[in-house]
């Protein structure tokens, strides 16, 4: 298959996510996240492109397929990234698998933006998750510099939940000094909207590591000592273990108290998970999903 791919990230034992296929609906992504990893392997990643044929080669694919899979959309852009708005690629794949895959695919929605309330019409009538990914409030803008604020997320979220639609929530990254306090804030203040949370800590490139310093100088001395001074794993720079455990132990400690769904991202920590799956793709098993 030539876009609808197997999701196997490096190779990388580190993952511990149940199988499923990839499927990039664009080429890019427009959304401007400083801290993003894709730009490291995408040549001209925050100049997104269209892929030639798309929709055609991707019915093509999904008739390859003979058993039912899970299809993530996206793990290196955003469907729903600025130029869908447009182009209406990602609309028009979901109407495609409703109408001829409905019985072949389970779909989990990765997004920053609250363009996918747009299609909620056909949404509800799919096997979805969707997984939000919500940052930070106070830096978004310098974060994240294309996507809609916090509170219109937070709206997101609450629509969903009000259409039944099983809920992922990810605060991913959490990056030590820039949204840290803020990401703790966050996950407390969505904890009863989402069924599962996703929080890891930001994985350095080289190229991502020189945008955030650059984009935070009054913190770039404090974060080039950490991650340079921490692990190198799989072509990507930790925090030190010691450090991971500091910040992600709040959100375990909260979610024990509060009985709630949690996982972390490639962390290669020896955590217990508060949850059936790490991506939350054991949602699809919900009496929600219709």
């Amino acid at each position: 298959m030539r876009y609808i791919r197997p999701f196997d990230p490096w190779r990388a034992r580190i993952c511990s996510c149940p199988p499923k296929f990839n499927l990039n609906v664009y080429t890019g992504c427009g959304h401007g996240c400083v801290y993003c990893y894709a730009s490291s392997f995408i040549k001209d990643f925050y100049n997104p492109r269209v892929k030639r044929n798309f929709l055609r080669v991707v019915e093509e694919d999904l008739r390859k397929i003979d058993e039912r899979i899970t299809i993530i959309l996206s793990t290196s852009s955003d469907p729903y990234q600025p130029l869908e708005r447009d182009l209406l690629y990602t609309r028009n794949f979901l109407e495609l698998v409703v109408k001829f895959f409905y019985d072949k695919v389970n779909l989990m929605v990765v997004t920053k933006s609250s363009l996918v309330k747009r299609d909620l019409d056909i949404l509800v009538d799919l096997p979805v998750v969707i997984s939000l990914t919500i940052t930070s409030k106070s830096v978004k803008r310098k974060l994240e510099p294309f996507t809609p604020s916090y509170h219109e997320m937070k709206e997101v979220a609450i629509t969903l939940r009000e259409h039944c639609i099983p809920l992922v929530i990810r605060i991913d990254p959490v990056i030590p000094f820039v949204n840290e306090r803020e990401a703790l804030d966050i996950f407390e203040e969505l904890l009863d909207l989402a069924d599962h949370f996703v929080v890891s800590t930001y994985k350095a490139k080289p190229d991502s590591l020189k945008r955030l310093v650059r984009t935070f100088p009054e913190y770039s001395e404090k974060l080039i000592e950490l991650y340079y001074g921490g692990e190198r794993i799989h072509g990507a720079y930790y925090l030190p273990k010691e450090e991971r455990l500091r910040v992600l132990k709040p959100f375990f400690d909260i979610a024990i108290k509060r009985g709630k769904s949690l996982a972390t991202c490639r962390e290669a920590l020896k955590v217990d998970y508060l949850s059936k799956s790490c991506d939350g793709t054991h949602l699809f098993c919900s009496s929600q999903v219709h």
